[in-house]
């Protein structure tokens, strides 16, 4: 009887099925420096840290991302947060960037260069300030 097809005789072949995953230090070099994301509810203790560690570790490689900590919410939608997220992509579509502001993840105020040069884990890139208004009410550090 022949041996039986093993997921990682598929891997070695890369079959689409069974794609190849990097290793996590390969991983930690493809760090997307374009604008985006990274959001969780308060309430999900599982997911909270890791997403907050990812956030910081495209912040130091000066990704302009955003941290959205979403208050008094576990691991569920949540449709002020959607509102958001359309607003921000729309915003990257008109590619308008002129009035962008950083923002502090802690304290919801404005950072200037110097700061963010010496702790950029904690800005956040706003690319309008109509998305800066719609996060300033959401966020909830």
């Amino acid at each position: 009887m022949p041996r039986r097809p093993q997921p990682d005789d598929f891997q070695d072949r890369r079959h689409p099925r069974f794609p190849r995953r990097p290793l996590r230090h390969q991983q930690i070099q493809r760090v997307t420096t374009s604008p985006g994301i990274v959001a969780c509810g308060e309430f999900d203790a599982e997911r909270y840290g890791p997403s907050f560690a990812c956030f910081q570790q495209g912040r130091r490689k000066d990704a302009r991302w955003t941290w959205v900590s979403i208050g008094n919410v576990g691991h569920i939608r949540h449709k002020r947060f959607e509102e958001s997220v359309r607003a921000y992509f729309a915003s990257m579509l008109d590619g308008k960037f002129d009035q962008a502001q950083w923002l502090d993840a802690e304290t919801k105020q404005p950072t200037t260069e110097d700061e963010r040069l010496l702790n950029p884990a904690l800005s956040a890139w706003l690319p309008t300030p109509e998305v800066a208004d719609l996060w300033l009410k959401l966020h909830h550090p």
